[in-house]
């Protein structure tokens, strides 16, 4: 009887495991490149000595399926005939500034020139991020040297609502120190509203899986056979009694 009454035990507890079970991990994304045209931009982007502004970037909030930021994609086009070096951060964002310490820096990065818009993608690791909390993702040119007359835009000015978790960012500061909080202003110019940019942003997610059918059917047809088993052998020895 006692073995019986485990087995059936073990039976249940393994349908209840499958119940449970998370899965694996897999990708999920925020993106407003589908809804962008492949040429509405917002420029100048680049360093300093150019006159152009050197740094872009989006804001974004992070829920409980996108709390693992994995990479950041950003739609360029530079057109100038010399690669811009540059360097990708993710911060978190206090509504009008960085804030705190870097969450995710970047080795020193160069976007080449070409024609035509490109999908720059900075690989940014597992950086882990608190549900509801606002960040932001961004390039800058501060800390890079060279490239005086190199100048880029980027894809974007998209409307507010084609993210509603954030917007396109921008800072004219010269220094990296100016990005933080209390620094020189992002968006000075706050007559201008360019929207959101073109980007993507890729993210490692924990999603619940689901038992397929046929798992499901086998599991319930043997604890139904260990169930009937019981029962047959506690009848016929009701009858031997």
């Amino acid at each position: 009887m006692r073995s019986y009454q485990r087995l059936v035990g073990s039976a249940l507890f393994a349908v209840v495991a499958v119940l449970t079970s998370t899965g694996t991990a897999r990708a999920t994304f925020i993106s407003t490149v589908p809804s962008w045209d492949g040429s509405s931009s917002v420029l100048p982007w680049g360093s300093d000595a150019s006159g152009a502004t050197p740094t872009y970037g989006q804001t974004f909030t992070a829920t409980v399926t996108e709390a693992v930021l994995n990479s950041v994609l950003f739609e360029i086009n530079n057109s100038s005939g010399v690669s811009i070096p540059y360097h990708a951060y993710v911060y978190a964002w206090n509504g009008s500034a960085i804030t705190g310490s870097a969450l995710f820096t970047s080795g020193a990065l160069s976007v080449p020139a070409g024609s035509g818009f490109q999908a720059v993608t900075v690989n940014t690791g597992s950086v882990s991020l608190t549900p509801g909390k606002e960040y932001v993702a961004f390039f800058s040119t501060t800390n890079d040297l060279g490239a005086s007359t190199a100048r880029a835009s980027w894809g974007g000015n998209l409307p507010d609502s084609t993210y509603a978790g954030g917007q396109f960012v921008y800072n004219n500061g010269t220094t990296f120190s100016q990005l933080s909080a209390g620094g020189r202003a992002w968006n000075e110019f706050s007559s201008f509203n360019f929207g959101d940019l073109a980007f993507t942003l890729t993210f490692e997610s924990q999603a619940p899986s689901v038992p397929e059918p046929a798992t499901m059917t086998s599991l319930a047809t043997g604890v139904l056979t260990l169930a009937g088993y019981g029962w047959r052998k506690r009848r016929a020895a009701a009858v031997s009694a």
